[in-house]
Parts: structure tokens; sequence; C-alpha cells
């Protein structure tokens, strides 16, 4: 359910909410998507997004990765609950944005990508390379990838 901006930028202003990250893995990889908007516009992020109401957290992967990617996947377990704050949002913000993140780790039934407009490149990871401390942190819990690099090696 799609609520008017003006709504959205006072919740935001005024409430945490509830959002969905996808450690998204394929034979080893896992897809990173350069964000498009804030916050973090321009850093590497798994698939992610708002919990719609009545929506189940595992359907909200389901969901947000279909739409970002385009690719269907299969939710193998919950990584973990975080918390994150930002000083910019997609809008003029006098509080920042506070988000309470459930994160799972899926596996992708193939590599293709089709990005929607919330990103602008993706890349198939193996090695973990220099990211925001929020995504290195999920990708650390969910056990998937290794910090033993310097440089990304993509497919």
């Amino acid at each position: 359910m799609h609520i008017p901006d003006s709504l959205y930028k006072e919740i935001l202003e005024n409430m945490p909410i509830v959002c969905v990250d996808v450690l998204v893995e394929h034979e080893g990889s896992v897809l990173l998507l350069k964000r498009n908007n804030e916050p973090a516009r321009g850093q590497w992020f798994p698939p992610g997004g708002r919990l719609l109401k009545n929506e189940s957290p595992i359907a909200a992967a389901q969901r947000i990765c279909k739409r970002e990617t385009g690719n269907t996947i299969v939710v193998e377990k919950q990584v973990g609950t975080y918390n994150t704050t930002w000083e910019k949002g997609p809008f003029a913000l006098k509080t920042g944005v506070h988000s309470v993140n459930i994160v799972f780790l899926a596996r992708a039934k193939n590599k293709e990508v089709k990005l929607d407009k919330t990103s602008t490149e993706y890349h198939w990871v193996n090695k973990m390379p220099k990211l925001h401390p929020y995504v290195k942190k999920i990708i650390a819990d969910a056990g998937v990838l290794h910090e033993n690099s310097k440089t990304i090696r993509t497919e």
C-alpha cells in the first residue's frame, strides 16, 4: 500500500519504520546493489525496503527482491534484527530516519538481475569488499563472506 509522501514524511519525523533487508546468495556470492535513494545513496547494500501493513516479513523479502532485482528467492533463515539511524532520508527531515531492520538470508534461483529505479548498479561479490558498517555486520552475522580481500571480485 502506498501512502502519500506528506504522511510518510510525518511518520519518519516521529517514529521508526520497520524494514526488511535480504542477503541474496547464489553459488557462494552475495548480491549487492548501489543505492539510488537516500538514505545511503551511492553505497552498496542488499535489496531492502519497508514492511507493509498486514505483510509478513518473509512475504516482504520476496516482494522486495522481485521488485528490486527481478529475481525470485527462497528465504533460508532470519539473520537477525538490527537498528539503524540515518541523518539523511528521502525528504528534508529534522530528525533523520530511524529503522528497525529484519534481515534474511535467501537463495536466488539464478544470477539474472533486472534492476528497478531504486538502484544504479549491481555486483555479485564473493569476498567482503569495503562496505558500510551495517552491511558488513549483517554479512558477517549471516556467515556468507569473509573479509580477506581488498578488491571486489564480481561476476
